[in-house]
């Protein structure tokens, strides 16, 4: 059970805060996820939604090298709600089922070499707090420098998901 209420009801939110409810419905269909917690904090809500469709949907990132991120990110952040949220986004999006094992077994040297890049980036981020040069220079001439920018934002996007997600218990079994 979620740690504090989740507002997914356009009522629960006072007349001045709908707002943020209506632009995260019409971007989503529905409130689900983080946002049933980050309502708590309106605007907030509307903005992480508002970037996590930038990214999602209009970023140069190709859909397999974000949905590799995203799924790096869940798991090393041990977030079963967005291991699962994402799982057959990342199977649509062309992620292999080994790597995704991969992923989640946290053993990159079974990754094909750019899967191992974006997991080694995510590690970098998330767990060292440090990128090494080498690694940097090598997705950076993969994927420009906006594709790098975008993709650390997207790692760091999904840690900041993961660790709401996390923190408040929200569950993946809450979505049925």
């Amino acid at each position: 059970m979620t740690r504090v209420p989740e507002l997914k009801a356009r009522e629960a939110l006072a007349e001045n805060q709908r707002q943020a409810f209506d632009d995260i419905v019409a971007s989503r269909g529905t409130i689900r996820g983080p946002f049933g917690v980050l309502l708590h904090s309106p605007e907030l809500a509307r903005r992480a939604a508002a970037l996590g469709g930038y990214l999602r949907y209009e970023s140069s990132l190709d859909a397999r090298t974000r949905e590799t991120a995203v799924m790096a990110t869940a798991g090393l952040n041990d977030c079963d709600y967005e291991w699962t949220a994402h799982e057959p986004i990342a199977r649509a999006a062309g992620v292999s089922a080994d790597v995704m094992h991969a992923i989640h077994e946290r053993r990159p040297a079974d990754m094909p070499p750019n899967d191992r890049d974006i997991y080694d980036l995510a590690v970098g981020i998330i767990q060292q707090h440090r990128v090494p040069a080498e690694l940097f220079d090598r997705l950076k001439t993969r994927l420009g420098l906006t594709g790098l920018v975008e993709l650390v934002a997207a790692i760091g996007y999904w840690t900041f998901v993961a660790a709401t997600l996390n923190t408040f218990e929200v569950l993946p079994a809450a979505e049925h």
